[in-house]
């Protein structure tokens, strides 16, 4: 069998990072748990990761570069005409960043 590198290892991490913040969000991030999930010692999530805000900014780091990417691939478009009416049956545009916002959290 292979070893996994330390990139793998990292990204393993992350994954099962961004799973549980999804589902439980950040308050539920553990360590211990993330490690039981990887299948690694929490010593290593922590060699990764010094702290919780360090795996929290890896992630926030990670979601807007997916973001800009998403963005990226949509260029030229500034705005978005959202499917949504008002009382009045009138449309209103959204700028990328605010709708790239709002996916990223429900993601």
């Amino acid at each position: 069998m292979m070893a996994k590198t330390k990139t793998d290892m990292r990204e393993a991490v992350m994954t099962a990072a961004k799973a549980t913040v999804q589902s439980h969000g950040y308050n539920a991030l553990s360590f211990r748990e993330l490690a039981k999930e990887v299948g690694i010692k929490s010593a290593s999530v922590h060699y990764h990761f010094p702290t919780k805000g360090d795996l929290g900014a890896a992630l926030a780091r990670r979601y807007t570069e997916e973001g800009a990417a998403y963005r990226r691939s949509c260029w030229p478009l500034p705005t978005m005409r959202v499917g949504v009416w008002t009382d009045t049956r009138r449309s209103f545009a959204l700028p990328w960043p605010t709708i790239i916002a709002c996916a990223c959290a429900a993601l």
